[in-house]
Order: structure tokens, then sequence, then C-alpha cells
């Protein structure tokens, strides 16, 4: 609804987007949603597709947050019975996936220039879907390395992954299931979507060489990194080593010395990937057929509407 004047107030109110003009009555703009500061109609589609990228990006931006809320939820029911399970994965095996994915990626996607196509389907029902798959991938990527030590390991045979590795792998395979993710939301890949991929590599490179221990192995950063128990040099503390020298981190030794981690790595990215890619793409298709549905419905409601009002005139005419 537009309007300008005081005779218009109650068709703006009533609106469900009510638009007015700078030259228009201080009541008339008081009640509108958009007001054009140029009087100019021309910029309206601007407004609709900028409303259009704030609600693409809050959705992806809604999606990575939940993710990680989601995938706690699964694996509460599946480690409760595993005591190995609840001990190995941890808060600090999650820190590299916020601080990449989640808050990097999150900041950088929210804005970015977005899509300004039309949005179908209901907002909360395409945050809620796709955030269950989302989750639903974290928390297999938490479950595999617990399982490779768990069952070779209750039938008495060498475990795929050694007990000094699962807490690592569980933190790579979970960041890695962050980027797919990450890497789906911001398809098509080019202009600032890409950027908001790319960017996010940079702090997960800092932190990741930075410090092993904690962004990778998973163990937490106590006063005792920054200690020299030898006590010949502050800069002979482990802090500094693992700064200076990250691949001489007992983390990384552990873990490349294993081929076994290699495997594991390699086939959750292969198949992973191409899987939850095609899940986001059938969930898309799924709300686009729904939405044609829903509006196809609403269609005949409103014609429906129309004809009852063209008989109900008719009868008054003949009265």
């Amino acid at each position: 609804m537009t309007g300008d004047g005081v005779n218009d107030i109650l068709a703006l109110r009533k609106a469900d987007s009510s638009i007015s003009f700078a030259n228009a009555t201080e009541a008339a703009k008081s009640v509108s949603d958009v007001i054009l500061l140029d009087n100019d109609f021309s910029h309206l589609k601007e407004v609709v597709g900028e409303g259009r990228r704030v609600i693409g990006n809050v959705q992806k931006t809604a999606i990575l947050f939940l993710m990680k809320s989601i995938a706690i939820i699964l694996l509460a029911f599946f480690t409760s019975p595993l005591s190995k399970g609840q001990m190995w994965f941890t808060i600090e095996s999650s820190y590299m996936l916020e601080a990449t994915v989640i808050g990097t990626g999150g900041f950088f996607i929210s804005i970015s220039a977005g899509s300004k196509e039309p949005l179908k389907g209901s907002f909360v029902k395409n945050i809620r879907m796709k955030a269950i798959v989302a989750g639903l991938l974290a928390a297999v990527a938490i479950i595999i390395p617990i399982l490779c030590f768990t069952i070779p390991s209750y039938f008495n045979q060498a475990p795929i992954i050694k007990a000094e590795n699962v807490k690592t792998m569980i933190t790579i395979l979970l960041t890695i299931a962050g980027y797919v993710v990450l890497l789906t939301l911001c398809l098509p890949f080019k202009g600032q979507q890409a950027f908001a991929f790319l960017i996010t590599l940079v702090p997960g490179t800092i932190l990741a060489f930075a410090l092993p221990t904690s962004y990778i192995g998973g163990d937490p950063t106590g006063p005792e990194m920054f200690i020299d128990k030898t006590g010949t040099s502050f800069y002979n503390c482990q802090f500094f080593h693992e700064l200076f020298q990250p691949w001489n981190a007992s983390v990384i030794m552990n873990f490349y010395s294993d081929y076994k981690n290699y495997i594991v790595l390699a086939i959750f990215t292969l198949i992973m990937f191409p899987v939850f890619a095609q899940l986001f793409k059938l969930l898309d298709v799924y709300i686009n057929n729904s939405y044609d549905k829903e509006l196809s419905k609403a269609q005949v409601r409103a014609k429906r509407k129309e004809i009852l009002s063209r008989l109900k005139g008719n009868r008054l005419q003949k009265d």
C-alpha cells in the first residue's frame, strides 16, 4: 500500500508493507514501513532486493550457528553410554570450528552481497531442515573417530585410529564438516560468496600452526604452556616451541606418523561433500515444490472468494 495523506493512514496500518513519501504528512510517514526520501518509485526494486539479500544471508548464518547445537544434541544421546566418547569430545574440539566457520564465515556471509532472487518456502522451515542436515553431518564427523577406535577395541583388534589421535581426528573432521557446510552455502562460488569462504582459511591456518595442541589436538590451554619447566629461559616454554616449530608438536607428530589417519580423512572428505551437497539440492527442490503447492492452494482460495463475492453481488442486484 502506498499513500501520503491522512486518509491513507488506516490502509497503511493494515497493509503488510506500507510505503510513503518524504513529502507526505507526518501521520502517514509514522505508520509506514518504507519512506522514499527522494519520492522516486524506481528505488523500490533496490528495496526489495536488499530485503531478499538480508533474509537469505540471515538464513545461511542461522544454519551455521544451529549446526553445532544440533550436533551436540544428537551426540548427547549417542555418547551417553560411552564413557570414552564423552571424554574424547570436549569443548576444545570445537574451537577451530567456532573460530573459522561459525565466527569468521558467518560474519562475512552476513555482509556479503548474496542473492536477490525471490525466496521460496517458509523462513523457519528452510532454516530448520537445512540446519538438521548440517548438524547431522557434524555429529557424524565426531562419531566416526570414536567408532574407529571403540569397535575394533571391543573385538580385541588393533584400532583404526589410535587413542592418542582420536581427539585430533574429531577436531579435524568436525572442522572439515563445517567447511563443507560453509562451501555449500556459498554456492554459486563467485564474488563475495567466494571471498567469505576463502577468508575463513586465514584464521584456520594461523590457529592450527600457532597452537596445534589446543586447536588441532583439542586439549585445553593452561598456564603450564607459558612456563619453562627447566627454568633456563622464558622462550623455552611449550607455547613458543609450538608457535615457531608447530611440526614438532606431539599432536602433529602423532597424527602424521600413522597413515590410517590420512585414509579416514580422505574417505570422509570425498564422500561427505558430494553427499551433503546433494542433500542440500534435494532440500531446495522439496522446498520449491512445497512452496508451489502452497501458492497454488492460495490462488485457489482467492479464486473461490472472488467467485463467492460475485455471486453475492448478483443476488443483491436481483433483490
